[in-house]
């Protein structure tokens, strides 16, 4: 962390980034979890206004900087189990579910796809995703144990309704 950085305001502009550990930061940027150095605080700045959630607090000195990140509102209302009425609405609930950045694209194709149509079966799941029926099928029992859609079963095989 350099040392001119003494403020908030500097965190937003232009600035080195060093990471505390670097093994441990290359290993979450091999996976996936880290696009590119340096975006953090823009990130957490877009994702506070997007939310509109409050920026968060920081605390730099000589040895680093500590960020306290706080709670905003819709993500409360997520820990507390209300949901919108129309969960199909709001993408974001589902992608929180979902670590893996793997999973992110073909899940939000499916949800995508579900916005417009009250069904999906597998072999959908696989052309809109092109994906294997195995990653397909793991997809949509992620979206039914988080009760996004439902499984009912046919001779045809199963098809995934709107929750």
């Amino acid at each position: 962390m350099p040392a001119n950085l003494d403020s908030t305001e500097k965190l937003f502009k232009k600035h080195s980034s060093k990471p505390y550990n670097p093994k441990l930061a290359n290993v979450f940027f091999k996976c996936g979890m880290i696009e590119a150095w340096g975006r953090g605080f823009d990130k957490i700045k877009e994702a506070c206004a997007k939310y509109d959630g409050p920026l968060p607090e920081y605390e730099i000195n000589e040895d680093g900087i500590m960020v306290l990140c706080k709670a905003c509102d819709k993500y409360l209302e997520l820990l507390s189990g209300k949901q919108n009425n129309n969960p199909f609405t709001e993408n974001e609930r589902i992608m929180s579910e979902f670590m893996n950045g793997k999973m992110k694209e073909p899940i939000q194709k499916i949800v995508e796809y579900l916005k417009s149509n009250n069904e999906i079966t597998t072999a959908k799941g696989m052309e809109i995703t092109g994906k294997s029926e195995a990653q397909v099928r793991r997809y949509l029992k992620n979206l039914c144990d988080i009760g996004f859609i439902a499984s009912t079963k046919s001779t045809k095989g199963n098809t995934y309704t709107k929750v």
